[in-house]
């Protein structure tokens, strides 16, 4: 019948007009008091705490294996380019020679000359860091990518702070930049550790080259 609803309740019948049942539509009911749902929401994996490369799926079929071998082979190429860097790696290779120089007669042209070499060097650095940046790991590989990006991070940053002792004439200042390599040679190692054990895992061969000094 239009305008009214049947409702089967306790064994019996009753009638409810439509205005009725509007006006219990409209009653508000309080929810239930209980805690947010981001607080109850399961918290995200440390992905960079938590290697993600020991776990298989049941079929045995190794995970992400496409993306990873695909990673790797981008990022065998971005540590080419950095040790290619190297060859200009006036910070370690002629240090001593270039700390007597900023004291020697001709100090201020020593000076320019080391900071356009410097200037340089870092654009060179700066440039493979963009290079990095530009890949995307599968999770796999995210620990190894932090390593490798943190390495070059902290030398850029040790280069850069080289080239302000220059310009300031701090021999002091210059050499204590150098204490940013164990930290960089830490995270390498990590992360050529990690990529080696990567490589096994997937039945890739070893790299053939190693930017750990």
């Amino acid at each position: 019948m239009i305008g009214f609803i049947l409702l089967l309740a306790g064994g019996g019948f009753f009638l409810f007009s439509q205005k009725r049942k509007e006006s219990l539509l409209k009653t508000q009911v309080p929810l239930p008091q209980g805690p947010s749902i981001l607080e109850v929401e399961p918290p995200l994996p440390n992905l960079i705490n938590t290697p993600l490369t020991t776990t298989t799926p049941p079929s045995g079929e190794l995970p992400y294996k496409e993306e990873v071998i695909a990673y790797l082979k981008a990022l065998e190429k971005v540590l080419q380019d950095w040790e290619e860097t190297e060859r200009t790696d006036i910070a370690q290779q002629q240090l001593q020679a270039l700390l007597d120089s900023l004291f020697s007669i001709d100090e201020q042209e020593n000076v320019q000359e080391a900071l356009k070499t410097y200037d340089y060097y870092i654009s060179q650095k700066q440039a493979v860091l963009q290079e990095l940046l530009s890949l995307s790991p599968p999770p796999p590989c995210i620990e190894l990518h932090y390593h490798y990006k943190t390495a070059f991070e902290e030398s850029i940053k040790a280069i850069t702070g080289i080239r302000e002792g220059i310009f300031r004439k701090d021999r002091n200042y210059i050499t204590s930049m150098l204490s940013y390599q164990q930290m960089i040679n830490k995270h390498l190692a990590y992360a050529e550790a990690e990529e080696e054990n990567l490589r096994r895992i997937y039945g890739l061969p070893p790299r053939s080259m190693s930017i750990l000094h």
